[in-house]
């Protein structure tokens, strides 16, 4: 049996109440909006993994997470998305800084020799890793672009990740946490 997995960053409560803010005051009939409770930075996608790989990529993962340590993260601004047509997202988009793109860099190298070595095609992210939230979806047609609002979201201590699954249902995906790793290295 397989699981739809991806890694995550799990946003801090006072941010998630402001983003909750963010969504009931923009009112947008074609927004299809995360659920609070799943709103997330997603680090690496990994797809649908047989239940017999969870513990060996936990402890798998667990390596690369104590090659990081905590760090910083920075609001940019509420983005329509992808940056090109067609536009069928809206971002929360915070700036990509080093430790944040060493963390993501790692997790791809490391995760593409894992799943190599268990037999598993892993199919890495080519570009650099954008950290973003995924406020809303628009799955009937594109956003027209206009000046979104921009809340005030303070920076944030990113000190965990988290390996999470998906469960697709009728009513929107179910995300469970599976497993967190805390980053623990002084070295950045």
């Amino acid at each position: 049996m397989q699981k739809r997995l991806f890694l995550a960053i799990p946003l801090p409560p006072e941010v998630l109440v402001i983003l909750d803010q963010y969504k009931k005051s923009l009112t947008l009939e074609m927004a299809k909006w995360t659920p609070t409770n799943n709103l997330h930075l997603t680090l690496c996608f990994l797809g649908n993994i047989n239940e017999q790989l969870i513990l060996p990529l936990i402890d798998a993962y667990h390596t690369i997470a104590a090659r990081h340590g905590p760090f910083q993260l920075k609001f940019k601004a509420m983005t329509f998305a992808p940056s090109q047509d067609p536009r069928r997202m809206i971002w929360a988009e915070f700036y990509n800084s080093p430790a944040y793109q060493n963390l993501a860099d790692d997790t791809q190298k490391t995760l593409r020799l894992f799943f190599a070595n268990k037999g598993h095609e892993f199919k890495e992210n080519s570009k650099s890793t954008i950290p973003h939230c995924t406020m809303a979806r628009n799955t009937n047609s594109d956003f027209t672009p206009f000046p979104l609002p921009q809340p005030e979201i303070p920076d944030f201590v990113v000190d965990t990740v988290c390996l999470m699954s998906s469960q697709l249902s009728p009513e929107g995906s179910v995300y469970t946490t599976l497993h967190r790793f805390g980053l623990q290295s002084l070295q950045n």
